[in-house]
């Protein structure tokens, strides 16, 4: 997914705002207080953890991915249940080490 805003260009302010996007959509979701600065094929990249009632009853752990990408914003979340946050965090983070994105066709002279 991308969220793209032009006056906007640096990782920590955009993922700032997709925050308050999306906070605006789930009221519920309450920042765990962990936010850390990764790499993401090899490109700076932030993981924010969320805290959220999920529709299906009980609590759910969401975790945020962004990346500063030439498109926009390149973001993706995952959700699980929060008692099967220890089954699912590992392959979360799996997942994560294996994005790869495209690089763009090089230019002949």
């Amino acid at each position: 997914m991308f969220f793209t805003d032009p006056d906007r260009s640096s990782l920590t302010v955009a993922t700032g705002d997709l925050i308050q996007q999306l906070r605006r959509i789930d009221p519920g979701l309450h920042d765990s207080g962990t936010q850390k600065n990764v790499e993401v094929d090899h490109q700076p990249a932030v993981v924010t953890q969320f805290n959220s009632d999920s529709p299906f009853g009980g609590s759910e752990m969401d975790l945020l991915v962004t990346v500063m990408r030439p498109e926009g914003l390149f973001y993706l979340i995952f959700i699980s249940p929060e008692q099967k946050w220890d089954e699912t965090g590992p392959a979360y983070k799996q997942m994560t080490q294996s994005i790869r994105f495209a690089q763009p066709p090089k230019i002949q002279p």
